[in-house]
Parts: C-alpha cells; sequence; structure tokens
C-alpha cells in the first residue's frame, strides 16, 4: 500500500459482505435448569451459527456462548432456548448480526487513477475493514480494475465504499480508513 494520492475520479463500487451472529441477548434469563438448555437458530437467511448456553446454582442462564457465528444472515435469526423442566421457567433471547466485507466489485472503473488508490468503507455503525484497488494498464490504463479485500471489519449495516480524498493522506502513513459515526449500544 504506497498511499499515492488517486488523482481520477469516477469509480464506484458494489460491497458484498456476509452477515454472522455476533451478539445474544437474554431477555428472559429463565429458572430451574438442571443442565444448560439448548438453543436452536433459525430463519434470518444464514445458517451455520451454533450458540452454548451455561448456567448458574438456581439454573438460570448465566451467558451464552457463539462457538460458531454461521454466515449469510440478513436479518437477525430467531434463537429459541430448550423448555425449562416442569416448575422452571424458560429462557428467552434475541440475536443480532454483524456484518464482515468478503468482496468489492467495481461497478464503474472511473479514469485517472494512479498508484494503489485507497477504499474508505463508510458505515454508521462499525469499522475495520481493509482493502486495496488496483489500477489498470494498457487499455484500461487509469482505470480501477479489482479491489482486494484485506480484512473485513465488522459492521452493523453493510458498508459502503468509495475512493479515499487525495488530501487526506501521507505518503507510507496511510491506512484503509474506516469511517464510523457513533455506534449503537451493543
Amino acid at each position: 500500500l504506497d498511499g499515492t494520492s488517486p488523482a481520477g475520479s469516477g469509480a464506484t463500487f458494489t460491497v458484498t459482505a456476509t452477515g454472522r451472529v455476533s451478539d445474544v441477548y437474554p431477555t428472559n434469563r429463565g429458572a430451574g435448569y438442571e443442565t444448560a438448555p439448548t438453543i436452536t437458530v433459525s430463519g434470518g437467511g444464514g445458517s451455520g451459527a451454533v450458540l452454548r448456553a451455561d448456567i448458574d446454582a438456581v439454573g438460570a442462564v448465566s451467558s451464552v456462548a457463539i462457538l460458531n457465528p454461521g454466515s449469510g444472515y440478513t436479518s437477525a435469526p430467531t434463537i429459541t432456548f430448550s423448555a425449562a423442566p416442569t416448575g422452571g421457567t424458560t429462557a428467552t433471547g434475541t440475536a443480532a448480526i454483524d456484518y464482515k466485507v468478503d468482496s468489492v466489485a467495481v461497478t464503474a472503473a472511473g479514469s485517472g487513477y494512479s498508484g494503489t488508490p485507497l477504499l474508505t468503507f463508510l458505515s454508521a455503525d462499525g469499522g475495520g475493514a481493509f482493502a486495496e484497488c488496483t489500477v489498470g494498464t494498457g487499455v484500461s490504463s487509469g482505470q480501477i480494475t479489482a479491489v482486494t479485500v484485506k480484512q473485513g471489519g465488522s459492521y452493523r449495516t453493510i458498508p459502503t465504499a468509495s475512493i479515499e480524498t487525495p488530501n487526506a493522506l501521507k505518503p507510507r502513513e496511510a491506512k484503509l480508513l474506516a469511517v464510523a459515526q457513533p455506534s449503537i449500544d451493543r
């Protein structure tokens, strides 16, 4: 990554991101469980999430661990705790998802770019994605021909991507910026 000023214009991008379970919030810890309840994850458009509950001395859910966040979720899945024994209270909860940037497609190549332009990922609630643009040569000289995602970050909504503005960077100090505004409470 050389941080060269892009000096071009017109490139646009489409971000593809995978939704995964990021948080589980017990809304009722339940009571009377003799062993930890099982948790079923359903809906939300994805698959593969695996959760494990732990219980305390009175048989209430004390924590939920995400063993596998799954992938492909487009909305928060429903989580269901197994029923508590007779006389107990069944735990309830909700899940939240976040998105990891998987790929960035060039939808318009633009023109006049040089060096290694940087992408800025914009989202009101997340950050951490890192990607590099490739500038073409020959027939596609000065056009953005590809984007390589190096790190997917974590976002509550799918971010948008655009070329970083030229005057914001210094050579050798350039980093992909994840512009984050105030985040939601998690």
